[in-house]
């Protein structure tokens, strides 16, 4: 199941079913960490990662994630 999957998934939980929205965006984005977990792991089993790119990635979302929500808490 992919992301695209997942945006179906939501849609329909919340269209389809009782449950609260918050359950549906809870159950939705567990899925998404369980599949983008489960791909990570494959791919670092066939050592088709490219570590220094993908360090290089993640701090940059941090640094950036970091200073948009420092913006959006101070817009506030």
């Amino acid at each position: 199941m992919g992301t695209g999957r997942c945006v179906v998934m939501l849609l329909a939980l919340y269209f389809l079913s009782n449950y609260n929205l918050p359950v549906i965006i809870d159950t939705t984005i567990t899925t998404i960490i369980i599949t983008a977990a489960s791909g990570s792991v494959a791919h670092i089993k066939i050592r088709n990662v490219d570590y220094r790119t993908a360090t290089l990635i993640t701090i940059s979302g941090v640094l950036l994630g970091s200073i948009t929500f420092q913006y959006l808490v101070e817009q506030l």
